[in-house]
């Protein structure tokens, strides 16, 4: 198992070593990292694309205005410490799915990839040279994201992120029925999305995940390696408690150990994304 020899010491469970050591030396369970599971929101990018997506919605006329206004003001209405909440997430999902009831679907689609090439070059800058790092490994990429799967498709393959996963809307006939099928803040449904993409809970094991709130807090706790990004402040206390890595914008691509996959890897032994052959993209 070969590691990153440019990378310096890291901090994760206590322990302080260099990735090397940390690869050859030090008695950790833990099998090296085959998947590499990310956020996207706040993650991989600064703002919240599901809220950009459903302004631009709003402003055309395409969604309800008056549905996409009043959850604006529900969001608004709630602290960080509350946002997250399973009842207030079930609540804003809802809410979201009547802003398109009837929306035809390929219009939401263009309109999100237009969001999203508009803002992709606001990607924190670590984000390229990691995700390159982690390829070149041989570490297979997941995004799992709770904004909506029309901006989260384009946004993975823009960042060379091969499955992903994000909110999905149920359609008939090419319109929005004002059904959600999948919610991936609410939490522990990310824990749920992933052990469907890599085949099974025993592969999270060799899964590294990186988050940056308490949504992503029961796949951190599942995974091998949990890295907290920035984290809110109830993620913090969790990710402090566990012994987890904490970082950030200018220091992750320095405490991030990436390790190179083994030949062996499972990492192709697993279905593809079905949410994305779902929405056709």
């Amino acid at each position: 198992m070969a590691a990153d020899r440019e990378s310096p010491a890291v901090t994760s469970r206590g322990k302080t070593t260099t990735p090397l050591t940390w690869a050859i030396t030090v008695a950790d369970p833990r099998p090296a990292t085959q998947f590499a599971i990310f956020d996207l929101d706040g993650t991989l990018h600064p703002e919240t694309l599901g809220r950009l997506l459903l302004k631009e919605l709003q402003e055309r006329g395409i969604s309800s205005r008056e549905r996409t206004a009043e959850l604006f003001d529900f969001l608004r209405g709630l602290d960080a410490d509350r946002l997250h909440e399973p009842v207030h997430v079930q609540t804003a999902y809802q809410m979201y799915a009547r802003t398109l009831e009837g929306c035809p679907q390929h219009r939401v689609m263009q309109v999100a990839r237009e969001v999203w090439e508009r803002h992709a070059a606001n990607v924190f800058p670590y984000a390229t040279p990691l995700l390159s790092r982690l390829r070149e490994a041989g570490v297979t990429l997941v995004l799992i994201s709770g904004s909506p799967q029309e901006v989260v498709v384009p946004a993975a393959q823009s960042l060379g992120i091969r499955h992903s996963c994000g909110a999905t809307l149920e359609t008939s006939g090419g319109s929005y029925t004002g059904r959600i099928t999948e919610a991936p803040a609410i939490p522990g449904q990310k824990t749920m999305i992933a052990t469907r993409l890599l085949g099974g809970t025993h592969n999270l094991r060799c899964a590294m995940a990186i988050g940056n709130s308490s949504s992503d807090l029961d796949l951190l706790d599942r995974v091998g390696w949990p890295v907290a990004f920035e984290p809110d402040a109830r993620l913090r206390t969790a990710a402090a408690r566990q012994g987890w890595l904490i970082t950030d914008r200018a220091s992750i691509l320095a405490s991030v150990p990436v390790f190179r996959a083994p030949k062996s890897s499972v990492q192709e032994q697993y279905p593809a994304d079905r949410s994305s052959k779902e929405t056709g993209q």
